[in-house]
């Protein structure tokens, strides 16, 4: 099976970067950064996203190795997409090296107008994202997993048919099933 798993929020620990620099967001009802913060630190949220050292200096999820790497022991193609602003193509092939993980393609979704349409003309069959949106749209095409992180509820109710987890062993379990 064909996965696509997202960098930030899931292989990547972004809130725990963003909860360090910014404090915690007002609003946690909402994935965007825009809408979770106070217009007073929009221009920093700016600043953040172009940053090369903000993302260099990312924690990995816990349990992302083990994760990506028993995903391909189990006979799966992968590869990693990600939403990250463009500039961001050297710094994220870095630090996927320098932490570890398995050299994969890496798709930048931005450039080709965003993850699903892309997805659904590479025949992806599984998407692990952490962005609630983009895990309910892609649910329609095939199986999608959303990793919740604990902290930031976003409090978005309707997931469609995709599927949430609390952790990357629950996303490995769903993939086991949706391979059989």
């Amino acid at each position: 099976m064909l996965v696509a798993i997202d960098i930030d929020g899931v292989l990547a620990d972004i809130g725990t970067q963003i909860f360090q620099i910014l404090g915690e967001p007002e609003n946690k009802t909402v994935y965007d950064l825009y809408q979770a913060y106070p217009e007073s630190v929009h221009d920093r949220i700016s600043e953040l996203i172009i940053s090369p050292y903000f993302y260099w200096s990312m924690d990995k999820s816990v349990g992302a190795l083990d994760f990506m790497y028993n995903l391909l022991k189990q006979g799966h193609t992968a590869m990693y997409m990600t939403m990250r602003p463009d500039g961001m193509q050297r710094v994220t092939v870095d630090w996927l090296a320098f932490t570890n993980f398995p050299v994969l393609s890496i798709i930048f979704a931005g450039d080709f107008g965003g993850k699903v349409p892309l997805l659904r003309k590479m025949g992806c069959d599984i998407l692990v994202d952490d962005c609630p949106e983009i895990a309910a749209d892609f649910a329609q095409y095939g199986t999608s997993i959303i990793v919740q992180n604990p902290e930031w509820p976003y409090g978005y109710s309707d997931y469609g048919d995709a599927i949430t987890v609390e952790n990357l062993q629950q996303a490995a379990e769903v993939i086991q099933r949706a391979a059989k």
